[in-house]
């Protein structure tokens, strides 16, 4: 008899199962039909908040709890973070990238109020980084979705990209403080 007390039992499950000789995909149950929770523009600012506070601060590992594990994360342009990012593992594996190739060396800034229109919020950034030994500056848009009290999309769309020296220092701004309340 074996007790496991963990919140990642499918897991435990499946390499059970596996190591059984059993296939896991087959014990699997289907996933249960979640219906979505509306959230009010209260409720979607804070979520907001929360996720600039984050970012802002350069603590990327405080915004992991608050994407669905099904988030789905688009970086568009032609820069080393670019592509699709399927899940918030992935997400995960792209702020790690994120650290391995700039470290320390990133700034992001908030260059206007975030828009919410619904369970959508626009946010305009502004970032800077040293990356792989390329000074690099970009500014662009972030759209968030979110559902159920979590982010469940992000597509950052990047509008100006360059690998020019900028002097970046980021300063106490509106991107600082709690907008929506």
């Amino acid at each position: 008899h074996m007790i496991c007390v963990d919140n990642d039992r499918e897991q435990v499950v499946s390499n059970v199962l596996e190591f059984l000789g059993f296939d896991p995909a087959q014990a699997r149950r289907p996933a249960r039909a979640r219906g979505e929770v509306p959230m009010t523009e209260e409720a979607v600012a804070a979520v907001v908040n929360e996720y600039l506070q984050a970012l802002t601060s350069g603590q990327f590992e405080a915004l992991f709890p608050l994407l669905e594990p099904g988030v789905r994360w688009r970086h568009q342009g032609e820069h080393p973070l670019a592509g699709s990012y399927d899940d918030r593992d992935a997400v995960i594996g792209m702020f790690a990238k994120l650290e391995a190739i700039a470290g320390k060396t990133v700034r992001i800034a908030i260059t206007a109020p975030p828009r919410i229109e619904g369970a959508t919020a626009q946010i305009d950034v502004s970032a800077s980084s040293v990356m792989n030994g390329e000074a690099r500056h970009s500014q662009g848009t972030q759209t968030l979705r979110m559902r159920n009290g979590r982010i469940c999309a992000d597509q950052h769309r990047v509008e100006i990209d360059t690998g020019d020296v900028v002097a970046f220092e980021p300063k106490a701004t509106e991107g600082d403080q709690n907008f929506g309340q």
